[in-house]
C-alpha cells in the first residue's frame, strides 16, 4: 500500500502510472517502492509533462510550463472563445473576452470577438 502522505499520490493519472511503472522495471524495483524514491517521482513526472506539455516544453525558473501552441495566450483563436462559452460559461467568457480586448485589441478584431461593453 503507498504512503499517502507522500505529496506524489497526490497528483495521480494514467500518463503518471506509466512513466512510473516504466521508470521502476528500469531500475529492477517494484512500482510501489519507486513510488515512494524521490528521483523516481521526479522522472516519471518529467517524462509525463513532456507527454502533455510537449517535448519542447517551455519551463519557468519555479518549474511551471509556459502556455504555447493554440489557444494559449496570445494564440487564442475564435474556437477558442467558442469552447469557452460553451464549457465555462457565459461569466467566464465575457471575463475572457474583456481580458483579450485589454492585451491585444488587434488580436481580439481580426479574430471577430465583439468589443466589451464599457461601464457607464
Amino acid at each position: 500500500m503507498p504512503d499517502m502522505t507522500n505529496p506524489s499520490w497526490l497528483r495521480r493519472d494514467a500518463v503518471f502510472d506509466r512513466f512510473l511503472t516504466e521508470v521502476a522495471e528500469r531500475k529492477s524495483m517494484a512500482v510501489e517502492e519507486a513510488a515512494l524514491d524521490d528521483k523516481c517521482i521526479k522522472e516519471a513526472q518529467l517524462k509525463a509533462d513532456r507527454q502533455f506539455y510537449g517535448h519542447d516544453a517551455k519551463q519557468l525558473p519555479d518549474g511551471t510550463f509556459v502556455q504555447q501552441g493554440i489557444g494559449s495566450t496570445g494564440h487564442e483563436t475564435a474556437n477558442h472563445f467558442a469552447a469557452s462559452l460553451r464549457y465555462r460559461g457565459r461569466e467566464e467568457h465575457a471575463k475572457a473576452i474583456r481580458e483579450i480586448w485589454k492585451r491585444d485589441p488587434a488580436r481580439a478584431r481580426a479574430i471577430g470577438l465583439p468589443e466589451p461593453q464599457r461601464a457607464a
